[in-house]
């Protein structure tokens, strides 16, 4: 009885282990393009809405690294923000390629002054062939110049690790049970 729940045990944690079969994006990659920001109160901190149609909403990668090194000097497309309470999310904000694609989920204004504003949150990292990967990301526009940043890191999930493990204890189980 003992060898049937621990060959089922083994089993279950292996199915699991299986089941997370893509890797997870690890890497960087910054950006620049134009972009015009409406609705700035300097006093309150607050933004409404960014728009990127002054650079036709295209923007190419810069310092790619990673699992996005491939994407340095290609061309994407970002998706005008309005920053709604409660915010929604934005999907795609980022599109390069058919490929890859970042998912805005939080949004953050960390600094709205005369000609700067930085933004930052956290997103999903889509890329074909990886799991989908969450991350963070930061932005500054100059306003005056119409000049924007962006630079966005995918963070693998500490979910992978904890599966990970229980791989690691199904099998140190079924090892220490065979010896018994």
């Amino acid at each position: 009885m003992k060898k049937i729940i621990t060959w089922i045990g083994l089993a279950l944690t292996l199915t699991i282990g299986m089941q997370a079969n893509a890797a997870l994006i690890n890497g960087g990659f910054a950006y620049s393009g134009g972009a015009f920001v409406s609705d700035a109160d300097y006093a309150a901190q607050t933004v409404t809405s960014i728009d990127f149609t002054p650079s036709s909403n295209v923007f190419t990668v810069e310092n790619a690294g990673g699992d996005f090194a491939a994407y340095n000097g290609v061309d994407g497309v970002i998706s005008n923000i309005t920053i709604d309470n409660p915010f929604t999310g934005i999907s795609p904000l980022l599109t390069i390629n058919p490929d890859f694609t970042f998912e805005l989920v939080t949004i953050n204004v960390n600094y709205v002054g005369y000609g700067i504003i930085a933004l930052s949150g956290n997103g999903l990292f889509n890329l074909t062939g990886f799991e989908e990967t969450s991350g963070s990301w930061n932005m500054t526009l100059n306003t005056i110049q119409g000049y924007a940043s962006f630079s966005g890191s995918a963070v693998p999930e500490p979910g992978t690790l904890a599966l990970f493990g229980m791989g690691l204890l199904g099998l140190a189980f079924a090892r220490r049970n065979r010896k018994a």
